[in-house]
């Protein structure tokens, strides 16, 4: 009896107990795996352009030429038309001068030109290109205005003057002259779409663009630099006349008192104390200038005329 009792109990403790549960499982949310942004590569910048004399130098080194350092330059030169030129340079500080050198089949020693770089003064690029535009240019008569007696271009950038200058011997057939030429013209910064003045046998010059097309300022574009009327008696005036005499003819005598001469026909006159009167242009080696009037657009000795401020006066 008692072992069955003890029986009975082990099978009810048995049934009573519960078996071992299984371990919860826990839902995780599923993360999503994303690869890492990482921030693209930059693009790596372009190769910074080459300089104008590193272009000049590949462009020597093609054909074997070379570039040596020199003291003189075109700036430097004596010359029948300094003062021209001059409006230019006198604004500029010299950074370098150059021989460039290279073979040519007409010449068995080569050839060589004058290559020179001057830095434009802070501020005053534009007043060195206002003075300088109204002294050049087609104008009166064919090309006013010189800056050299045989082949010369200078050329402008934001900062700098460039000079090329070549002697009266150097033709147009001299090719790597011609594209060293063609790339200063290129590599400028157009001021009224004039890259350039080119000088030729003879003093004179013409205004080009980047095409190397000549270009005519128009008398809006001249109307940039003034003068005043100076030392002419109050009951007098100073004519302003037809033209200008020829080349290297000089007068004296262009007030209203002065006896009849074959001087040009009288168009205008400045009143004795005149101001910002416009200066269109200075053409080489003669007194005259070509200015603007009350009566119209003639030419006066400059004698009798002084520079004024361009902020002293408004245009027209």
């Amino acid at each position: 009896m008692i072992f069955a009792l003890l029986a009975w109990g082990l099978t009810l403790g048995i049934a009573c107990t519960e078996p071992p549960k299984a371990p919860l499982a826990v839902e995780v949310p599923a993360v999503q795996a994303t690869a890492l942004q990482r921030p693209a590569a930059p693009t790596p910048p372009p190769p910074p352009e080459p300089s104008v004399l590193e272009q000049v130098d590949a462009i020597l080194a093609r054909i074997g030429g070379k570039r040596t350092p020199q003291e003189q330059h075109w700036c430097l030169a004596r010359a029948p038309f300094e003062d021209q030129r001059n409006a230019l340079c006198e604004h500029t500080e010299l950074e370098g001068a150059w021989t460039l050198w290279g073979p040519h089949p007409g010449s068995p020693n080569g050839v060589k030109v004058e290559l020179s770089q001057h830095r434009f003064l802070d501020g005053e690029r534009a007043l060195a290109l206002d003075r300088a535009l109204a002294q050049l240019g087609a104008g009166a008569g064919g090309h006013d205005g010189g800056i050299s007696w045989c082949h010369t271009q200078a050329s402008w950038t934001e900062t700098a003057l460039w000079g090329l200058d070549r002697s009266c011997g150097v033709s147009h057939t001299v090719l790597w002259v011609q594209e060293i030429l063609a790339l200063l013209r290129e590599s400028a910064s157009p001021y009224d779409e004039i890259v350039a003045v080119k000088g030729t046998p003879g003093g004179w010059a013409h205004l080009v663009d980047t095409q190397d097309q000549e270009r005519t300022l128009t008398i809006e574009q001249r109307r940039r630099i003034f003068v005043q009327v100076e030392e002419v008696a109050h009951d007098d005036v100073l004519w302003v006349r037809s033209q200008r005499h020829e080349t290297g003819q000089r007068y004296t005598e262009p007030l209203a008192n002065t006896p009849p001469t074959s001087m040009p026909q009288k168009i205008g006159s400045l009143a004795h104390n005149a101001r910002c009167v416009p200066l269109l242009m200075r053409p080489p080696d003669t007194d005259w200038v070509m200015v603007e009037s009350p009566q119209g657009i003639g030419w006066a000795n400059s004698r009798y005329l002084a520079p004024q401020a361009t902020s002293a006066c408004s245009a027209p």
